[in-house]
């Protein structure tokens, strides 16, 4: 698959979950940022029943992107659930589903 880095037409921050220690020594969670990227959303599709939900597949330049990370576009986020490889080190393809938020994460 070639990949076109015309079709970038959207701006995507990628946020790394981390737990640091606060002045007590408990651990505090957040997401931080990694890095912003160009993006362009290939596909959206909707399953019907509650395991897999709304599923989004973005395109973006090569980047340290892993599964387990976040996509935030504008006020949405997306959990990444896989990263494939396109070209050699060209473009990531970035396979994302809406979150399903504990009340403490929001």
């Amino acid at each position: 698959m070639t990949f076109d880095a015309r079709r970038l037409d959207r701006a995507v921050t990628i946020l790394r979950f981390s737990e640091d220690l606060d002045k007590r020594g408990a651990a505090v969670a957040s997401w931080v940022y990694v890095t912003r990227l160009r993006a362009a959303i290939v596909r959206t599709s909707t399953v019907d029943g509650d395991e897999l939900g709304t599923t989004t597949t973005f395109h973006t330049r090569f980047a340290d992107v892993r599964p387990l990370d976040r996509v935030q576009l504008g006020a949405d986020l997306f959990e990444v659930t896989a990263v494939r490889e396109l070209g050699r080190r060209q473009g990531l393809e970035l396979r994302t589903r809406a979150p399903r938020f504990r009340e403490a994460d929001q």
